[in-house]
């Protein structure tokens, strides 16, 4: 059976249309063996398939949970439990009788029962009679049953989160040949919640919760459904609740009342009053409150030094305007204006056309509104002006992880490499670069490409990941 591009492109825009998701090009070839796979056992033509999934709740349940299996496994970024058992839940014990998480793009249920294997072994520990609740919600309704049967593949315990295997094996009740099954203890404190987070109204999950895990998700979002997730996912924390996000999807968040932390090279978010966040923002590098000493802190966003006072005054003030034009820009970025953002950027290219931040903003302005190709474009023109711009490399190689992950490996070690080895800057350019960064530091990024690069080409990327 053949079908032709115009029908995968439609079946695409069916995804992103029901989840809020874009399928990347690169999973055309999955959507297409759905297709097939749809017509044949239901004898529809490849010309009709998508209108008889449209117009058939079944046929759409099919699709879309077909469409949108999703790749887990047990303590998958293992650093970030070792900093919930470390950290997270002491401070949650100290204060709540009960540990209540939210895995909220759970998959075939791998993240809820390590978040609840984790928490059930915290509570053992520290004999302090806390409870344990997990809420498993996925919008795949057969993927997130497999909790309820509790029946895994031994492929589900890998490399990565060996050393917390053993908290998944103190729980299993019976093994055969390549699969084991949980025992009820563990499966009882999950409650299962087949959950469209794009549509559905979040009404069978409570509010003031501790934890929530929505992890790799957000990078297949477009820029105004990204923070539809954010802002109707963060409601469900209470203050003081921490949300975790993928390595690589660190940079999407970005509301007023998520504080980042950084703790043991990981880097989560904290929900904040908002009368706290003009503190938390003053405060950054210090402790998080309730945290001192617990190894969370806030992730620190450096300011640069002050001006040389050797600067003209000429050169000062064209400095100036030009950090306050690009603040403008990055200002209206953050609110997602659009509308002002390519207004600013006009003015900008008409005062400082010779600039590498001309392009380099413009390629950002674009990859936010979705026109990859031409962010692209721009992003490799600043890269034409100044090559070892390297906030440029860092955004043209998480552009190119959907169509072309190893050159996306390949532009994060560039990235890397002109981090580690970055000349030194004048006062306006650090100012700049800090205003561009939306004030992380650098080693915030080198992180994340260091993170990156295991994801993408795992052989070349162990020697990075430090």
């Amino acid at each position: 059976m053949h079908i032709d591009e115009h029908t995968l492109s439609q079946a695409a825009s069916l995804v992103q249309e029901h989840t809020g998701l874009r399928s990347p090009e690169s999973n055309h070839s999955h959507l297409k063996r759905i297709l097939v796979k749809m017509c044949r056992n239901r004898g529809v033509s490849t010309s009709s398939i998508l209108t008889y999934i449209r117009n058939n709740k079944d046929y759409l349940r099919e699709f879309i949970n077909e469409a949108m299996i999703g790749e887990t496994y047990f303590f998958r970024e293992v650093s970030q439990f070792r900093v919930l058992l470390k950290h997270v839940f002491a401070e949650i014990s100290r204060k709540e009788g009960s540990i209540r998480i939210w895995s909220a793009s759970c998959s075939t249920g791998e993240e809820a029962i390590s978040l609840a294997a984790a928490a059930a072994h915290h509570c053992t520990n520290n004999a302090d009679g806390t409870s344990v609740q997990v809420f498993a919600s996925d919008i795949n309704t057969l993927a997130v049953e497999r909790i309820r049967a509790g029946r895994y593949p031994k492929s589900s315990l890998r490399r990565d989160g060996e050393e917390l295997h053993p908290l998944i094996k103190d729980h299993i009740d019976e093994e055969n040949g390549s699969t084991f099954t949980l025992n009820r203890e563990i499966l009882s404190s999950i409650s299962i919640v087949p959950l469209n987070l794009y549509k559905d109204p979040l009404t069978e999950i409570p509010d003031g919760l501790d934890v929530i895990f929505f992890r790799n998700t957000l990078i297949y979002a477009p820029t105004n459904n990204r923070m539809l997730f954010i802002r109707k996912i963060s409601e469900k924390l209470k203050i003081g609740g921490y949300l975790f996000v993928a390595a690589s999807e660190v940079p999407y968040i970005n509301i007023p009342q998520l504080e980042p932390v950084e703790c043991e090279d990981v880097y989560l978010f904290r929900r904040v009053a908002p009368q706290e966040k003009s503190k938390a923002a003053a405060g950054a590098g210090l402790a998080a409150e309730g945290l001192a000493g617990a190894g969370l802190a806030a992730a620190a966003k450096k300011k640069p030094g002050p001006t040389d006072s050797g600067t003209s005054k000429k050169d000062t003030n064209e400095s100036s305007t030009l950090k306050e034009d690009i603040q403008k820009i990055i200002t209206a970025f953050n609110g997602e204006d659009m509308n002002s953002a390519e207004r600013h950027l006009r003015d900008l290219e008409t005062s400082f056309g010779k600039t590498v931040y001309v392009p380099f903003l413009k390629g950002l302005y674009l990859k936010d509104i979705g026109a990859k190709d031409k962010a692209m474009e721009k992003l490799s023109d600043a890269l034409s002006w100044k090559n070892s711009f390297w906030p440029a490399s860092y955004y043209l190689a998480e552009l190119y992880t959907e169509s072309d992950p190893l050159r996306g490996c390949n532009e994060f070690k560039r990235c890397l490499h002109k981090i580690e080895t970055q000349p030194h800057q004048e006062d306006t350019e650090k100012e700049i670069e800090y205003i561009l960064l939306d004030g992380f530091d650098k080693s915030y990024f080198h992180h994340l490409c260091t993170r990156w690069i295991k994801k993408l080409c795992t052989s070349e990327g162990e020697k990075y990941a430090h």
